[in-house]
């Protein structure tokens, strides 16, 4: 939706309380089970468009299609998002959480240089996280950009990409 002057933001709070939660337990050096581990809390906070979550967690989210006029500029949106999640075991505090990090960012810049076309350079970035409920093997944290091209012909989009730009490992 490219209409003129648009800007939007969401700011959310959440929490939730689990019972018969499911955690990742090692059971050997090299496997790990699924397992009901009690009870536990999930919060933060949040603030982005459409957010869905259900957790006292804040997830921030802002998108501005810029107010240029300009033949090049009239179709420059920016957005950003950013979620703070802390997760807590409340019967089993030895276990740790896995594959949710504690703070997460994204950000895109769209360009659309005619109404048929549009180009979007997106950014991820998250803290580490741990790998395994026992602590060992923590993932350190990331970013990593993809940019992407949408052709609108009639009714058909036909979009092509390329992810993780910069070929990083992560």
């Amino acid at each position: 939706d490219w209409s003129s002057d648009v800007c939007s933001s969401d700011l959310s709070l959440w929490e939730a309380w689990v019972t018969d939660v499911i955690m990742d337990v090692p059971v050997s050096k090299t496997t790990t089970q699924s397992q009901n581990k009690g009870s536990a809390r999930f919060g933060g906070w949040e603030w982005s468009k459409g957010s869905a979550f259900a957790l006292p967690a804040v997830e921030l989210s802002l998108r501005e299609v810029l107010p240029w006029k300009g033949p090049f500029l009239s179709r420059l949106s920016l957005s950003s998002s950013y979620a703070y999640i802390v997760r807590r075991n409340l019967d089993s505090t030895s276990l740790l959480f896995v594959n949710v990090p504690e703070h997460q960012w994204t950000g895109s810049v769209t360009y659309g240089p005619a109404t048929w076309i549009d180009f979007t350079w997106t950014t991820q970035a998250a803290s580490s996280r741990q790998c395994y409920s026992d602590g060992r093997f923590p993932v350190a944290a990331y970013s990593v950009s993809h940019v992407k091209g949408d052709v609108r012909l009639g009714e058909v989009t036909l979009e092509a990409g390329l992810q993780n730009v910069f070929d990083k490992d992560y």
